[in-house]
Parts: structure tokens; C-alpha cells; sequence
């Protein structure tokens, strides 16, 4: 009898280690191997995907930090990108084409600057794409915990509620509408950089890019006429710098 019960629990565990190992299997296809066969099905190029942590090895070449790695995989936060990121970008447009795709983690991303797909995306088709990637740490400056619907984080129907909205102020005829105050703020920003020339002074470019994107906004959005270049709205400027320089 000893001997009939141990050949059954060695056949029991081999049957477990079966089983075991076929469910391994099963895991490793269907939750590490087949998500990073999307775009190879597709006919999209893209580098190689390594298992489960997808093309997120690539990034530390351009020295991408950890922790933004970490916020890619956790919130999808692609609102802000890091410039090296950017940098990366650039060379895979180089190898790979005008669009490509590649994953972080399990995530897929397709990276393009092909503007008739664009176009596709963000116009002809926009409603099949109503939602943009969330980001925790933005929302997290802006309404400070509290419940938060508008640009940054809207999705699905009050998304699109917010783009029917918007939509109409930016036509053809008052994008015209607002040539002019974008124009001026341009050549002010143009006569600084002239007397910063001349002088040899040595400046924040950044700034002073800033300020006159702040400028043009209240102007053409909010119709408030305010000379942020030469120093005016400075607690308003700040509070810009501390929502999308802070994420």
C-alpha cells in the first residue's frame, strides 16, 4: 500500500508540474508575449519589445529617469514629456519612418508626425477618440484633490460635450480674428530678443518664451490685454509655470 500511495503522489506532482507549467504558458502568451505583438500584426515597424517591460530598456539611453518610467507605467502621464524623451522620438522617426509603434510595459504607443494621420485622429475621425492619456500629477496641482472635468482630464461624453464647445472659437474666420494680437505679442517678443542682442546680455530664452505664450492666450482667449513681457501678470505667469512646469 506504501508503495501504491507513493506512485501517486508522484504522479500527482508530476501532474501538478504539468499543469502548473501549462498555465505558465498560457500566462506568458496571453499577458507578456501576444500584447507586444500588436503593431508586428499590424504592419507597423517599431523597435523590439522585451518581456514586460516593453521598449522602456531604449528610454534609459536617453537617460530618461526612473521615475518618469515608473509614472509611464502607472498613470499613462504622456501630457509632459521629458525632453530626452523627445530626443528618442527624433531617432526613432530616423530608423523606423513617420510612424511607429513601441510599448511601455504592456502599453501601446503609437508615435507618429505623419499629419494626414493626424488629421484623421484629431478631426475627420475625432470622435472614435475622445479620450487622451490621464495624468495623476497634473490633476493632482490643478484641483488639488478635489473633482476635476475640464480639458486635461474630461472623457468619453463630457470630452466631446467640451469640444463642441471649444470647436467653433478656433474656425478659420476667428483664427483670423486673432492674427493681430498674436502678431503684436510676436514682434514685442522679437524687439527683446533684438535689444538682448545687441546688448550681449545673456537671457532665459524659456522665460521670455513663456511670458509671450501667456500673453498671446489671455488675448486671443480671454480677451485681456496684459504686457506679461514687461513684467506684468507676475502672479498669473507663476501659476502657469507651476501647473505645466511642475508635472
Amino acid at each position: 500500500m506504501d508503495g501504491v500511495f507513493a506512485v501517486l503522489n508522484v504522479s500527482t506532482i508530476i501532474l501538478l508540474l504539468i499543469l502548473g507549467l501549462l498555465s505558465a504558458t498560457f500566462a506568458y502568451y496571453n499577458y507578456i508575449y501576444k500584447p507586444h505583438q500588436y503593431f508586428k500584426q499590424l504592419g507597423i515597424p517599431g523597435p523590439t519589445p522585451k518581456p514586460v517591460i516593453g521598449n522602456l530598456h531604449l528610454l534609459k539611453k536617453y537617460n530618461v529617469s526612473y521615475q518618469y518610467m515608473v509614472c509611464l507605467l502607472t498613470t499613462s502621464c504622456l501630457f509632459y514629456l521629458q525632453s530626452s524623451l523627445s530626443e528618442y522620438f527624433s531617432s526613432a522617426f530616423e530608423e523606423y519612418g513617420p510612424t511607429f509603434g513601441m510599448y511601455f510595459g504592456n502599453m501601446r504607443i503609437l508615435v507618429t508626425k505623419d499629419l494626414d494621420l493626424l488629421k484623421l485622429v484629431t478631426v475627420k475621425h475625432s470622435d472614435n477618440f475622445t479620450n487622451r492619456t490621464e495624468c495623476d500629477s497634473l490633476t493632482s496641482i490643478i484641483c488639488d484633490g478635489k473633482e476635476y472635468n475640464a480639458l486635461f482630464d474630461a472623457r468619453d461624453e463630457m470630452w466631446k460635450k467640451r469640444r463642441r464647445i471649444l470647436t467653433p472659437a478656433f474656425s478659420g474666420h476667428k483664427m483670423k480674428l486673432m492674427e493681430s494680437l498674436i502678431k503684436e505679442s510676436t514682434e514685442r517678443l522679437c524687439s527683446k530678443i533684438s535689444g538682448f542682442a545687441s546688448s550681449g546680455e545673456t537671457v532665459d530664452t524659456l522665460k521670455m518664451y513663456n511670458k509671450m505664450t501667456l500673453e498671446v492666450i489671455l488675448s486671443t482667449a480671454f480677451g485681456r490685454a496684459l504686457d506679461v513681457q514687461n513684467g506684468k501678470g507676475a502672479k498669473l505667469l507663476d501659476s502657469a509655470v507651476k501647473i505645466f512646469g511642475s508635472l
